[in-house]
């Protein structure tokens, strides 16, 4: 055997690495970047930071999730759920990448999957205030509005301090005609 095998393996492991782009400083740097991006209003630009770690690492979960929620944001419905579906086969319990995927399907009108990811979001983590507002969410824009009032009351007990759970509530009670109820 060489005996400068295991220097030159290193090496050249070392090598692959960096050629990859998986060194994990240049990848949150990149990653960071896509983000100050979307913030920026340069979603593009974003998405074409987010492909450049991908295509050098397409199993990476924050780029993948960065890239779904970008794409759910632009409407861009069957991408984004294509990336979230990614993120969950290689991670099946990822709860960020189960409620982006919820928020999407109701983005697109896709209540019953809506709200079937919502409630597997609070299986994988039960008293999840985000999956309960998408549940609450998801009962307002598909017209039920009884539902969407007791899933506010209940963010209500979660988040007692949270404004969004009364401004739910007074929508969902407004929407079924309770102006009364809706203060």
């Amino acid at each position: 055997m060489d005996a400068h095998f295991p220097r030159r393996a290193l090496a050249f492991g070392l090598l692959l690495i960096l050629a990859s782009g998986s060194y994990a400083g240049e990848t949150e740097k990149q990653i960071e970047q896509a983000k100050s991006l979307i913030s920026q209003g340069r979603h593009a630009d974003a998405e074409a930071a987010f492909a450049r770690v991908l295509s050098a690492q397409p199993k990476n979960i924050e780029a993948l999730l960065g890239r779904a929620t970008l794409r759910a944001w632009r409407g861009d419905h069957n991408a984004a759920q294509q990336d979230f579906h990614t993120v969950l086969r290689l991670q099946p319990d990822h709860l960020a990448a189960t409620v982006g995927l919820a928020y999407d399907f109701a983005w697109a009108g896709q209540f019953d999957a809506a709200e079937k990811q919502f409630k597997r979001a609070q299986q994988i983590a039960p008293g999840n205030s985000d999956a309960t507002k998408g549940l609450a969410y998801t009962a307002l824009w598909r017209g039920d509005n009884a539902v969407a009032v007791e899933r506010f009351r209940h963010l209500e007990v979660l988040e007692p301090t949270n404004p969004e759970a009364a401004l739910g509530m007074g929508q969902a009670e407004f929407r079924a005609g309770h102006i009364w109820r809706a203060d």
